[in-house]
């Protein structure tokens, strides 16, 4: 197994772990600190687990194919970057959302370094 597939790897475990969280709406209610009550955003954040356990799926998938390799991690960070600069430009600088913005962030880092191996093989 190569760097590569690593890091693909591990960014595809960010994706994918909340994406299990949308079975249930009390999973959600935790992650993101919100009332499970309100059907309407519990619906958005169901199919934004959906989103999130495709592009998990796609970066499982991506070590192993070639074509799929820079779509999958430009819409990786398109994603996660859109994330910090919207929680930002919201003031959500506490509480669950701070949090999934920190990790977000931290995950630009193999993210980042992805770019570089690809850029450079």
């Amino acid at each position: 197994m190569n760097l590569i597939t690593i890091l693909f790897w591990f960014l595809a475990l960010v994706h994918i772990v909340p994406a299990l969280a949308g079975i249930t709406p009390t999973a959600l209610s935790r992650l993101y600190g919100v009332n499970h009550a309100d059907k309407v955003l519990l619906t958005l954040l169901q199919h934004r687990a959906i989103l999130f356990g495709l592009l998990g799926a796609g970066l499982l998938v991506a070590p192993f194919l070639n074509s799929l390799r820079w779509p999958i991690l430009i819409a990786t960070l398109i994603s996660m970057i859109s994330f910090i600069v919207i929680a930002l430009v919201h003031g959500q600088s506490k509480g669950p959302m701070a949090r999934i913005a920190i990790i977000d962030a931290a995950a630009l880092l193999p993210a980042t370094a992805l770019v570089y191996l690809m850029t450079k093989s």
